[in-house]
């Protein structure tokens, strides 16, 4: 019963007022799983933003250096060992 209720309420609003609806709930709900937004500290006058979820620490932050290091380092030289340590530092 509340299908129809909800179909017979879109019926009576204009698509813009629902557009409305559905980008305020996106927004308001995308802080929670992608994180605030914070200037950056290289030049907090800027326009420029990052993303930093709660979820995201230093362990995270270390893994992703590890990682792009690893990965930077087989792309130069595709030995066996390289790619190990490439695979080893994507499964952390």
């Amino acid at each position: 019963m509340s299908t129809i209720d909800t179909l017979h309420q879109c019926e009576e609003s204009s698509v813009s007022e629902q557009v409305d609806k559905l980008t305020t709930f996106l927004h308001r709900h995308a802080e929670d799983v992608f994180g605030k937004k914070f200037a950056t500290v290289s030049n907090p006058g800027s326009k420029t933003f990052i993303n930093k979820p709660k979820w995201f620490d230093n362990n995270c932050f270390n893994a992703k250096i590890n990682f792009k290091g690893a990965r930077n380092d087989f792309k130069r030289t595709k030995s066996n060992a390289n790619r190990n340590n490439y695979i080893q530092m994507r499964n952390v």
